[in-house]
């Protein structure tokens, strides 16, 4: 009965501090964009009022959400300069269509990431393992 009641209280911890719920909504954000920033906000605001752990998923949440909007603007921003580019008359469609296909090489290299340490970091905070270097754009990140 002892153990049961601590997995309980381990539970309750783990669905009050919003870490996965964040890491949820990150993960969704990536097919629907504005979701993405409101995990950004979100990760941002609760890193200063919460726990070791926490904090650490927090920062990881948070530089993993920041990457991907700089991302998506940069891309957003290249693949309107080719479309000016290409209206003046400076491209040619072929040009244009290598660089559409790498533009989405590129998100999907960058959803990849995201998603990989999304699912670590939601493995991580079901077990409320501090990350031990959440300041690092590493793929894989390590826990304590």
């Amino acid at each position: 009965m002892k153990q049961q009641g601590n997995a309980i209280r381990a539970a309750e911890t783990y669905h009050k501090s919003g870490v996965a719920s964040n890491y949820y909504l990150i993960l969704v954000g990536m097919f629907v964009f504005p979701l993405i920033l409101i995990g950004l906000v979100v990760s941002r605001g609760r890193k200063a009022s919460s726990s070791d752990w926490a904090r650490s998923h927090y920062e990881l949440q948070y530089r993993s959400a920041a990457a991907v909007v700089s991302g998506v603007v940069a891309i957003l921003l290249f693949a309107i300069t080719i479309f000016i580019q290409n209206s003046v008359g400076l491209g040619q469609p072929a040009n244009l269509k290598m660089w559409f296909s790498f533009l989405s090489n590129l998100y999907c290299l960058l959803f990849a990431w995201a998603v990989i340490r999304g699912v670590r970091g939601l493995f991580l905070a079901k077990s409320e393992r501090t990350i031990t270097n959440p300041k690092t754009y590493w793929v894989w990140p390590l826990a304590i």
